[in-house]
């Protein structure tokens, strides 16, 4: 999520102020990409965190969390 969003700001950045006549549509491609993914990303990402919690708070044994999630 962290690095879509940074993708994102440093497109609109190309966009707005680097925005020659060349460069102009391959950053505005590219940040239309990016957005159009966001959306997706941010589902699969709660969805991730529901089954995560789901499976914490209804286990009785330990649940091993990936070493990525905690961070």
């Amino acid at each position: 999520m962290l690095a879509f969003n940074a993708a994102l700001m440093a497109s609109i950045f190309g966009l707005y102020y680097l925005a020659s006549e060349i460069l102009r549509p391959w950053a505005s491609g590219l940040h239309i990409a990016f957005g159009s993914v966001m959306p997706l990303l941010f589902l699969a990402h709660v969805k991730t965190g529901r089954k995560l919690a789901e499976r914490l708070l209804s286990s009785d044994h330990v649940v091993e969390i990936p070493i990525g999630i905690c961070r």
